[in-house]
């Protein structure tokens, strides 16, 4: 599963287990982004890894958000709401202060 989420912001693992309803949550390790998405960390696109996405309900408000674009200096603008009709993102308050 990948989380989107703002930048300036921080997943809060308690709202992404509420969610996913599992007992609890962690940031995966380099290692495991790479082997889970086939992408490096901090350039981990929020489609074409096949992965479940669950995107922060205040990136709606934002309208429109910058998104990596597979490598770590790619990114590309978009509507957050297409954004997350393009990847069938569950949408929920994810966002911690950071």
């Amino acid at each position: 599963m990948v989380a989107v989420a703002s930048g300036a912001k921080r997943i809060d693992t308690n709202a992404l287990c509420d969610v996913l309803d599992c007992a609890e949550a962690r940031p995966a390790t380099p290692d495991e982004v790479r082997a889970a998405t086939g992408f490096a960390p901090g350039g981990v696109p929020p489609f074409s890894h096949g992965l479940p996405v669950v995107m922060d309900q205040a990136l709606l408000d934002e309208g429109r958000v910058w998104a990596a674009g597979g490598d770590g200096n790619t990114v590309f603008e978009v509507d957050a709401q297409k954004l997350a009709d393009c990847t069938g993102a569950t949408i929920a308050p994810l966002g911690a202060a950071g």
